[in-house]
């Protein structure tokens, strides 16, 4: 009888802290990638954040991720790359030129899918410290992933009447 597992997860980026004093030329933003199964990648960009004299910012980006796989969900987890997280500048421009302008990575920083799934109920809170690509202070990042649901249906299968 073949069976489908099915995973629900999901990824907050809640908060930015210790963000840079100086006047930044555009909005910071980020950009993160979730690989699949089948090699491919998932990419999900926040809004973009307006940078203030505030040391600190609520984010409250949310995201939620539903796959299916033939085989144990943690396992294929386990074997996922890293969840990469890029910190990313886009420059000011006006509302016809936002759509085609170009962005600069600032920094990265990566969350292994092992770590959450070693985490108490499969759900992990951290802040991340993101690697500058410029040698610049860059903010740090608090990101919760939670693993929210695992259950499996079994397909075509017969039921024989007992007597």
């Amino acid at each position: 009888m073949p069976c489908t597992h099915q995973l629900k997860f999901d990824v907050k980026l809640a908060r930015l802290a210790n963000l840079p004093h100086q006047e930044l030329e555009g909005n910071l933003f980020i950009r993160y990638s979730i690989s699949t199964l089948d090699n491919r990648q998932i990419q999900v960009e926040t809004k973009e954040i307006q940078t203030t004299s505030k040391s600190s910012q609520f984010l409250s980006e949310f995201a939620s991720f539903e796959c299916q796989t033939n085989s144990d969900p943690i396992d294929q987890l386990k074997k996922l790359s890293n969840v990469k997280f890029e910190l990313r500048l886009r420059k000011r421009t006006s509302a016809l030129t936002r759509i085609m302008a170009r962005s600069t990575l600032l920094g990265t920083a990566e969350i292994s899918w092992k770590d959450v799934v070693a985490s108490r109920e499969m759900s992990l809170e951290k802040w991340l410290k993101f690697s500058s690509i410029k040698g610049a202070k860059l903010p740090d990042l608090l990101v919760e992933m939670k693993i929210n649901q695992i259950y499996f249906q079994i397909l075509n299968c017969d039921i024989i009447p007992t007597i």
